[in-house]
């Protein structure tokens, strides 16, 4: 590996782990049909052993003083799709291992762990670290102190959540950039150094019953040439980072509404449709028609009563769709009923064609709703067109090399001549942004 750290991202049952290391049995995969920043591993390999140091089946506290595991569960506790807005709740559970000479270490470590997500709204319910005796007396002999520490973190956005295929939707809830801090009290805004996170566990959750959670995509977003590929001046090896990118994955459960909506909407339409069974002689044309318009009624009334469960968008969903075919197709047989009442010559082939198109009927919309409730769960959108859809405007902007050249604003610096403000002395920079191209697009009328 040239330069360090390497993120490997392992997509588990419930969690995702990058691991933050400059050797490993891993290699990273992309998937061929989606995006490369979702890969896929090997085996799932954890790195606290050299945290724990002596008590580990492989002890190295060397190299990992002063770097912070953390593993955290990120749980979605609100999710808003007519307001657009989200709140997650972050719990994190923290340990590292610090030299200890003398006293010094009580000073310079005196703080709490925190966050920092500019493009979120943050609260810190708790942040704290203590020592943990045990493991700090056991390796005594290494001069140093194990600690551990928990932190609670609530985060609230908005974004837009994209609901054409409702109840088969998908989304990606982006938390922008979190940057692993100390601070001195928790509730501060500034904070005094960055946090040198060697291992980073994701674990993600729903504490809603509408929303399914999928493991989440992490990856660093520190300036590779700013990390260490050796030592840092005190006995550290690991790679670390202070900066990620978090994307929580979530999913509709589809049940509640196959069978509370679809379905009993399904066996209104066939009853409704039922009347296509009876003679279209004079004698049967009141019952039938009555039979349509009750059937109708029901279809549109059954249709509102369940708005408060259909998200109030100004588009159509898969279930506006699938509502508004069924009453079609009763207002076609109202239609249809009127129109053979005038042929009274072949009353007698009507009636038979008027047979097989009940049974016509009753099979495709049994198999658009075997297909609905079995096949249209496992054939949603795929992720990485997912991510790409529901990317905002600064993340397209993020994403695009001629917008942002480079991660770091000292490449930008370098490639500028100090002595005049308009001079450059690289091509990508001089012709940054495009003239063709806008950074965020607008409007006609703007």
């Amino acid at each position: 590996m040239d330069v360090g750290p390497e993120l490997l991202e392992q997509e588990v049952t419930g969690s995702i782990c990058p691991l933050l290391g400059e050797n490993g049995p891993f290699e990273s995969r992309p998937n061929t049909g989606c995006n490369a920043a979702i890969c896929q591993c090997m085996e799932k390999q954890r790195l606290w052993h050299g945290a724990k140091g002596s008590n580990s089946p492989v002890p190295d506290v060397a190299r990992t003083r002063d770097r912070v595991f953390c593993k955290a569960t990120v749980s979605v506790t609100h999710v808003d799709v007519k307001t657009g807005k989200f709140q997650v709740r972050m719990l994190c559970n923290w340990a590292f291992r610090t030299a200890s000479p003398k006293n010094d270490t009580e000073i310079s470590y005196r703080g709490v762990p925190g966050i920092r997500v500019p493009g979120l709204q943050t609260e810190v319910q708790e942040s704290r670290v203590w020592k943990d005796l045990n493991d700090t007396e056991s390796s005594t002999k290494n001069r140093t102190i194990f600690w551990r520490g928990t932190s609670i973190f609530w985060m609230t956005g908005f974004k837009k959540y994209p609901v054409s295929e409702f109840p088969f939707d998908r989304h990606v809830i982006c938390l922008q950039q979190i940057d692993f801090v100390w601070r001195v009290h928790r509730d501060d805004d500034t904070f005094y150094d960055s946090m040198k996170v060697a291992w980073l566990e994701i674990e993600t959750s729903s504490v809603l019953a509408e929303w399914s959670p999928l493991p989440a995509a992490v990856r660093p977003c520190d300036d590779e040439e700013k990390l260490p590929l050796r030592g840092d001046g005190k006995g550290a090896t690991l790679p670390f980072a202070s900066k990620f990118q978090l994307r929580l994955r979530i999913e509709r459960k589809h049940g509640f509404y196959v069978r509370q909506i679809m379905v009993i909407s399904t066996l209104i339409t066939l009853s409704s449709c039922s009347p296509l069974a009876m003679p279209p002689t004079e004698d049967h044309m009141g019952d039938r028609l009555s039979v349509y318009g009750g059937g109708l009624l029901t279809l549109v009334a059954f249709k509102y009563g369940i708005m408060d469960h259909l998200p109030s968008v100004p588009y159509s969903t898969f279930t506006d769709d699938f509502l508004m075919g069924q009453i079609i197709t009763v207002s076609f047989c109202i239609l249809e009923c009127l129109v053979v009442y005038r042929y009274t010559l072949v009353k007698t082939w009507i009636d038979e064609v008027e047979n097989y198109f009940l049974v016509l009927l009753a099979f495709a919309w049994g198999s658009l709703l075997s297909y609905t409730w079995l096949y249209k769960p496992s054939a949603r959108m795929k992720w990485c067109k997912v991510y790409d859809e529901q990317m905002d405007d600064f993340e397209h902007a993020q994403a695009d090399p001629r917008v942002f050249p480079s991660k770091s604003s000292r490449h930008l610096l370098d490639r500028v001549d100090c002595t005049s403000p308009v001079h450059t002395t690289d091509d990508e920079v001089r012709q940054w942004p495009p003239p063709e191209r806008l950074v965020y697009p607008s409007s006609a009328s703007s």
